[in-house]
Formats: structure tokens, sequence, C-alpha cells
């Protein structure tokens, strides 16, 4: 089949929802719902060349290119079927958001008041009511440019008067008492649960008409060769425009025609319905509340529960209940609250519908979590990977490097000396990574200290900073220089919980200082070194941004192999907000991952009869 016999029903494919042969009698119904998806219905005449397998095959080819022109979203439309008859095919295609479809024309379908807040939007609709419709890029990449024209220009009519609403009234026409379509005060503004929806398509031959229905009441409808078919539903025939298009040969050559196009042009606007899940929902929950009422009285559960202890328990201290309100406040505000975020990684979420407005990912939810897996560029196993080995390394070392110098101090005699000693080992804790990476630097740069000493024995200067393979011992060696002696609090305070006296049995038993240490210190140490190694293994997934990216001067490059990180690549994506989704999916597969390994230590633990966490 030609390319050019086939590619006006590639359009209504990619953009429209629908199928169009050049030369066939098609039509198209689109049903929109309240969030802008819905399902495209499309008749398609038989005719030469148009089989079921060649619109199979296209479909196929060309749902990847709506995906690209449509911000990647591969899944932007879905074939939900294909039926034959004896004169027509129908197919039915279900679609994604129609606002945000790209790749011939556009679409805007908002909130009235958003709408009149959305400079372009209001703009391009102010373009419109003056015949002038601009240029846009096809999926093709074909780039059409349109000749403004006056008899294209439209305003929208009032449904329930019949007249003309002026989308931009000089200011003659305001004085004489003239209201703009997108004026403030006017009527976009005088319904809460209004809804704009403005379309432009072009270049669909062969296409009849398109039926629009949307989940509401139209209150104002503008375009040409617009027509109410009933309160909901409005049918678009098309008109010819003119255009300059600029395109590619089959050899790659640029290409310049003036063609006659097309269109379907215009704007409706509608008050939605009340939403019957929401409807629904309040009966349901209503009927359940009345049920639970009087089951509640003729069972008499209020009069036991008014009755019963833990009810009169409550009254009789009020007042400490009262003192937790504060603390519980401040813990549903600024913990559990923003959990609520999470909801942002089974969305696609787009700034502009917010973050409970936003789309479902594709999946059932679950796209981005698969693109996680999946895709190459995200290289997921590799910062798993970084992020497990570095968090090892800093349990294990840092785990025995603490209990080790906590038992040292325990064998120190109480002093001005054993004081000094511990304050110094402290205070790195309270260093910066900022400073501590300025005073690493001055051993690893390529003048550094470390560096000297390699060239006083003959060697060559070591590039560290370029050497990814080091960076692992780097890192973990400043984290334990840092936070070692403060680890150390928790060890030398259990230790001087254990009872004197057992030592002084252990003494005069005969035993030395090792068998004190294992039958005495060691046992004693077991509640608190379970409870920190089950801390400890639910951080094998978290990592310590301040460190790395200070130490390595901003996640250079050139370490990213040893030293990138899960938290490196959420911190990067900061500002970008097409990223949320995916780095919100990564921070929360981050938290379960940790909850899963928490509670299986914590069990573990119990099992060696150490006490656990909880």
């Amino acid at each position: 089949m030609k390319r050019r016999t086939i590619k006006p029903i590639l359009v209504m494919l990619l953009l429209c929802l629908m199928m169009i042969f050049v030369g066939s009698c098609s039509t198209a119904h689109v049903e929109i719902d309240r969030d802008g998806s819905g399902t495209a219905t499309v008749t398609i005449a038989k005719g030469e060349g148009i089989s079921e397998n060649t619109i199979r095959d296209e479909m196929r080819e060309l749902f990847e290119s709506v995906g690209i022109a449509s911000d990647g979203d591969e899944h932007r439309l879905t074939m939900e079927s294909l039926t034959e008859s004896e004169e027509y095919y129908t197919v039915v295609i279900s679609f994604k958001r129609i606002q945000y479809i790209k790749g011939i024309g556009s679409f805007g379908y908002q909130d009235s008041t958003v709408f009149l807040e959305d400079n372009n939007a209001t703009q391009s609709l102010k373009n419109w009511s003056e015949g002038n419709y601009g240029s846009f890029q096809s999926y093709t990449g074909n780039i059409y440019k349109f000749e403004k024209s006056d008899a294209l220009a439209f305003d929208p009519v009032h449904v329930e008067s019949g007249n003309k609403i002026l989308v931009n009234p000089t200011e003659a026409q305001r004085q004489a008492g003239a209201s703009g379509f997108l004026d403030r005060d006017g009527l976009l503004s005088q319904h809460k649960r209004g809804k704009a929806f403005t379309f432009f398509l072009a270049d669909l031959d062969g296409l009849q008409s398109i039926t629009f229905s949307f989940k509401g009441n139209v209150i104002a409808y503008g375009g040409q060769n617009v027509e109410m078919v009933d309160e909901s539903t409005i049918t678009v025939r098309p008109v010819a425009v003119n255009a300059n298009i600029k395109g590619l040969d089959e050899n790659g050559n640029p290409v310049i025609s003036d063609e006659t196009v097309n269109c379907f042009i215009g704007c409706v606007y509608f008050q939605l319905e009340f939403s019957p899940v929401l409807m629904w929902t309040l009966i349901i929950g209503g009927a359940a509340l009345v049920i639970f009422i009087i089951l509640g009285i003729v069972k008499g559960w209020f009069k036991k529960f008014v009755h019963s202890k833990k009810t009169k328990n409550f009254f009789r201290n009020y007042d400490l209940y009262v003192m937790m309100i504060p603390t519980i406040v401040l813990l549903v505000l600024f913990m559990y609250m923003p959990m609520s975020g999470v909801i942002m990684a089974f969305k696609n979420y787009r700034i502009e519908d917010g973050m409970f407005g936003s789309e479902w990912a594709s999946y059932g939810g679950f796209k981005n979590f698969y693109d996680l897996f999946t895709n190459p560029a995200v290289d997921f196993w590799r910062l798993t990977g970084n992020t497990f080995m570095l968090a090892l390394l800093r349990f294990i070392f840092g785990f025995v490097c603490a209990v080790f110098l906590a038992l040292l101090f325990s064998y120190l005699k109480p002093g001005r000396f054993k004081k000094w000693v511990q304050t110094i080992s402290y205070f790195p804790y309270f260093i910066s990574w900022l400073t501590i990476s300025g005073i690493a630097y001055l051993f690893l740069g390529s003048d550094g200290i470390l560096n000297d000493l390699v060239g006083m024995f003959g060697g060559e200067a070591i590039q560290w900073y370029t050497e990814p393979r080091y960076w692992r011992t780097i890192l973990t060696f400043t984290y334990i220089w840092k936070t070692v002696g403060y680890s150390t609090i928790v060890y030398l305070a259990a230790i001087t919980a254990i009872n004197p006296a057992l030592y002084e049995a252990a003494r005069i038993d005969g035993a030395g200082r090792m068998g004190q240490l294992w039958h005495i210190t060691i046992p004693g140490l077991l509640p608190v070194i379970g409870v920190q190694i089950i801390f400890s293994l639910g951080n094998l997934v978290k990592d310590d941004i301040d460190q790395i990216y200070t130490m390595t001067q901003g996640g250079a490059t050139a370490l990213r192999d040893t030293t990138e990180v899960l938290g490196m690549v959420i911190y990067k994506q900061r500002g970008n907000v097409s990223a949320y989704s995916s780095t919100t999916a990564m921070g929360l597969l981050q938290g379960l991952v940790a909850l899963v390994l928490v509670s299986v230590s914590n069990k573990i633990v119990k099992k060696f009869g150490v006490e656990g966490a909880y």
C-alpha cells in the first residue's frame, strides 16, 4: 500500500485515536471521560488494499510513533478490538488523556479555571478565533504552516441563548457591553465543574465526521462546521485549509509544497455531570453507617463500649491523652501525610495535573518499576550493586571497629586521659563531609601527600579522582574515621551497665581478661549488638549522599562505576519533573527492601535468643 494512501489512517491512530484511509467513507465517535481519557470507535469502509492484516500491521508499527511524539509514552493508544462487517471495519481504540496526544494539530482539555490561567491555551484560542492556526509538526516530521484566513475565524455559541460569545472582543465592543469568552468574569469562570476542550486536527482526508461525546452538558461550542447532536455531543465536519508543508522525500531531501488539507477545528465548554463513583460511594457509605448505628443500638454495642474498662480508663487518664495530641498532630503532618507522595511512583506525574490528578502509569501503575529493571539507561542493577556493596563494607568494618574501640575504652582507667581519648575519637563525627572532602583532597590530589610519598619511593603518581577501583576503600575508610568514635557510645554504655560483681566472681574463679571478655562482656553486649545489627541491615540499601557527593567532587563521571548509587541518581534528578515518578519508584523500592531486611533480621536475631528491636 502506498505511503500516501495509508497516511490518513496513521494520523488518526496517532492523534485522534482513529483510522482513516484516503478515499474511504469513514466516521469516528470519540467518547471522552472525565479526566480526558476515553475510547474512539472508528468505522472504515472497505476498499482496495484495505484488510484486517494491513490495519493491524500499520497500527503495530505506528503506535510506537505516537509514543515518541507523546513524550515517549508508548501505551498512549491501545487497540481494544477490530471487527469486520459486510461493508466496514470497526476499530475500537482506548486512549489516555487526549490533551497529551501529539503528532497532528493540538488538543486541550482543562478545568475552565485552569484554562483561563494558561497563557498558551488562551492565546491559542484567541488566534483560532481570528482564523490564525499557526503551524505544527506532525508525527512524520512534516511541518505544516497554515495561512491566516478571516473565513476560518469563529466565536463560541452559547447553547442556552443561541448567541455568540466573542473570544477576544475589542475595546469598543467591551464598552458596548460585550463580555469576552476568556474574561475573568466571563462564561468560563461561572461553573466550578466546567471543562474547556479545544481541538485542531489536520490532513485527515477521507474522514467525513468526528463525533465527540462528553461526560456532561455542553454550555458553549464553536468552530468550523460544528453542530450540536444532543446536550452532551457534538459533530464536526472537515473544512479545507491552505497549508505550506515542509518535509523530506524518500531520499531524505527537503521538499516544500502548498496543499489544501482537511482540518477539524473547534472548542467546547461543558459542565461535568456529578461523578457516579462519588455518588455510589456516598450511597454505600451512608447505608453502611445507618446499618452500623441500627446494629449498635439493637445489639448494645454502644452501651458495652461506654461501660468498658478501656473507655473508663481513657476518661480516667484523659489529661495524658490530651498531652499526646500535639505529638500525634506533628507525626501526622510531618511523617504520615508526606508519605502520600509515594503515589507518584504509580503515576505519570505532570506538574500541571498535580500528584493525585496525574494519570496512572501503564501496566496497572507499575510501569515505573518495570522501567527500573529493564531500561538500560537506568542501569538499576549496577546502582543497586554499588549501593549494597558500599553499605555492606560500612556495616562490617564500622561494626567491628566500633565494638573493638569500645572494648579498648572500657579497659582504660577512669581519668583525664580516658576523657581526652574519647573526646578526640568523637570529634570527627561533628566535622561536615564537605570539610572532610577538603582534607581528603590534601592527601589524594595530584600533588597531594600520598603522591608525594609514592614519589619518594620512586613510584608513579596515582590519579585518585579518575581511578574508580580505589574508591570503595576510600569511602569506607573515611566513613569509619568519621563515625567510629561516636558509634562506640552505645556499646560503651552497654559495657558500663554490666554488673561489676560478675567480673569479681570471674576473677575469683581464675578468669583472665580474655576469659572475662568472652564469658561476660560479649554476652552482655549481645542485646545491643542485636539491635544494632537489625538497623544496620536495614541500611544495606541506603546510601550516604553527603559523603559520596562531596568526596567524589559532585559524583564525578570517571568514578561512577563504583560510586554511583541509587540516592545519587535521585538527587541529580532534582528539578526534572519528568523524572519524579521514576525516582519516587526508586526511593519506594529502597524503603520496601529496607523494611523486609529489618523484619527478617529481627526474626533471625530472636532465633539466637537475643532480644530484637520489636
